[in-house]
């Protein structure tokens, strides 16, 4: 599937009685000077078709990486077939709204080299069409996860599932903020003695978060990676990413509004009242509540991180 389209923009027209009304899309297969183009989808809108008018070009290809044993020419140059991603587009199938999965209008791309199919949303925003299958167009965290995915803010538990309802661990959260900071380079080793016990994916983060002061240990040693992260504990590990980042840490959100603000521990005081400001953390839509002690799902992660992104390090 398709998942880098939104980088290249989307394509974007009008419908009426989910028919095409304004996009005409084609292959794009064409030569600039000696370098080749394959691979590209090409729209165009052709309401007045007296003046046809170039929209948007989309490309899926992952020009970064390449097909295991490929093979170079004699000057070097790899075979222009050999990247990954969706490789030489040659059957397109437009899905209108009543016949869409999730909906949506779409565009199939059958991908003859790479064996693939891209999936293209048309609409009005650019939105990718995610590989998560259990993200759907009407559940209120998809733009969140939308754009930490895209953002290389947070990653599936699988190529295909991200686990919206999952509750959010230490070494996952560990992950995200190292996600946030770039993923530097880490030298020596973490004092953690169970930083492996959620696997080997999470210790370097792990030890990023400990050397940073971003993340602290539970005491005796120990990380507790694979323990779920409270509202409270995950707001203060925000907060210390926002200290360490030197981000403006002055916002105050009045938790006395809430039914059960009282209970916030003294610890996460501050933290809370920050992330609350910045409308990080907010009550529930249903009871009202901070919940300060309740779990933090990956969805509400996925939130937390995307306005982190929008209010905090804009």
């Amino acid at each position: 599937m398709g998942n880098a389209a939104s980088a290249q923009g989307l394509p974007t027209g009008g419908y009426e009685n989910g028919q095409a009304a304004l996009n005409l899309t084609q292959i794009a297969r064409y030569s600039a000077g000696q370098y080749n183009v394959d691979g590209g989808v090409m729209v165009y809108d052709v309401t007045d078709p007296a003046a046809i008018t170039f929209v948007n070009y989309v490309n899926t290809r992952d020009f970064g990486t390449t097909v295991e044993g490929s093979e170079e020419y004699e000057d070097g140059e790899l075979d222009k077939w050999v990247t990954g991603g969706d490789v030489a587009p040659e059957g397109l199938l437009f899905l209108d709204a009543a016949s869409s999965p999730n909906g949506e209008p779409m565009l199939l791309t059958a991908c003859e080299v790479s064996g693939t199919v891209a999936v293209y949303q048309l609409g009005s925003e650019d939105l990718t069409v995610l590989p998560f299958t259990d993200v759907n167009s009407d559940d209120w965290f998809l733009a969140a996860v939308q754009y930490v995915y895209e953002n290389s803010r947070m990653a599936g538990t699988s190529s295909t599932i991200f686990q919206p309802e999952v509750n959010l661990t230490r070494a996952m959260a560990a992950q995200v903020l190292y996600n946030l900071e770039g993923q530097p380079a880490v030298t020596g080793d973490t004092t953690f003695t169970d930083a492996a016990d959620a696997g080997d994916w999470a210790v370097k983060a792990i030890t990023w978060a400990e050397q940073t002061g971003v993340v602290a240990g539970i005491g005796d040693g120990l990380f507790d990676p694979t323990s779920n992260v409270t509202r409270e504990e995950f707001a203060q590990m925000m907060y210390n990413y926002a200290e360490y980042k030197g981000y403006d840490l002055t916002a105050r959100g009045d938790l006395s509004r809430y039914p059960d603000g009282g209970t916030v521990a003294g610890w996460a005081q501050t933290a809370m009242e920050w992330a609350n400001g910045n409308r990080l953390i907010n009550g529930h839509e249903a009871t009202g509540l901070i919940d300060p002690a309740g779990t933090t799902t990956r969805a509400q992660a996925a939130s937390i991180i995307t306005n982190f992104d929008l209010n905090v390090a804009k």
